[in-house]
């Protein structure tokens, strides 16, 4: 299960949500420092692989150039490892138990950053590729799909990586498909999903030094809901959507610029959100269906210039509302 503090961030206030990024910046931080010191530590000392396999036609290749660390454990079958990890002070840990099909890849070519994938648990035809880049440099992934209920299949998730990024992608279900890139320096991304026919893409591009974005999808009979979030050249943004409960709520959220903030919360069925704001420092806040069912509501927010504020508030049955503040630049 999620830790709590995630699963509650996305619903509670904004002091709430600015604890969790402080708790991930420093658990970054401190992930960073004990790579650091992990690194200066067996600077001189050879790559070492643990490789355990239980099961049928299982399958692991692993290539370490420098100083690294692997562990592979494997309980199935039709099992696939492949990591590569290039730099010094690289640490993989890939766990595959009761599922079949499952894929994972690994690749870490920097330094210091670290690797977590598990697939366990009745995880079949699951899909995880963590890449970090050239650049990785304390970096730090966690993949966790099917949960420990033994509940789902056909999972995929990605996080390709670079400097100093913190990703988590949990997913519990079926059909889920989990997706963050990020470039930028420091950046955090997570997502959680638990429910059936879910996706959530998240890319932070370059340029878009310590931004933070957060998904959640699911909750009681949540099914069908789309989410994704860019945040392109956005120094110190925030970006959080939750899709509780409900079927086919889709959210779309682009900012541009510094220090940006969105929040989006969906209930009901059949709800649109979409969120362009392009500038400094603007603000935007939907919510739908919070205080009573519904759906079928559409809320369209497009922020220009800089400094903008804007709140929806949506219950009941085909609202419509479309806030546009300041000129588009097109």
């Amino acid at each position: 299960m999620r830790p709590p503090h995630i699963l509650c961030a996305v619903f509670y206030g904004t002091s709430r949500l600015h604890g969790v990024i402080l708790q991930m910046k420093t658990y970054l931080s401190l992930a960073v420092s004990a790579a650091a010191l992990s690194f200066a530590a067996s600077a001189q000392a050879q790559s070492t692989s643990d490789v355990s396999q239980t099961g049928n036609q299982n399958v692991v290749e692993v290539d370490q150039t420098n100083s690294n660390n692997l562990i592979v454990e494997q309980i199935g079958d039709q099992n696939f490892v492949d990591a590569d990890q290039t730099g010094n002070g690289n640490d993989g840990f890939i766990n595959q138990l009761n599922g079949n099909l499952n894929r994972a890849f690994n690749r870490q070519f920097g330094l210091n950053s670290s690797s977590e994938i598990r697939q366990i648990d009745g995880a079949d035809n699951n899909n995880a590729v963590v890449t970090q880049g050239a650049r990785t440099d304390g970096s730090l992934a966690i993949i966790t799909q099917s949960g420990f209920s033994g509940a789902g299949d056909n999972n995929r998730a990605v996080a390709a990586q670079e400097k100093m990024v913190l990703t988590t992608i949990f997913q519990d279900g079926n059909n889920n498909q989990a997706d963050s890139r990020s470039e930028g320096v420091g950046t955090i991304s997570d997502i959680v999903q638990a429910g059936v026919n879910n996706r959530a893409t998240i890319r932070q591009f370059a340029d878009a030094d310590g931004s933070s974005s957060m998904v959640f999808q699911g909750g009681t009979g949540g099914t069908g809901h789309v989410a994704e979030v860019n945040q392109n050249g956005s120094v110190g943004s925030f970006s959080s959507i939750g899709q509780s409960g409900g079927t086919n709520n889709l959210a779309t959220l682009f900012q541009i610029g510094d220090g940006g903030t969105s929040f989006i919360l969906q209930d009901g069925d059949d709800n649109v959100t979409d969120v362009l704001q392009e500038g400094n420092n603007n603000t935007s806040t939907v919510n739908q269906n919070l205080l009573s069912p519904g759906g079928t509501n559409t809320a369209t927010v497009d922020q220009f210039s800089d400094g903008n504020n804007s709140t929806v508030n949506q219950n009941g049955i085909g609202n419509t509302a479309t806030v546009t503040q300041g000129s588009s630049p097109i």
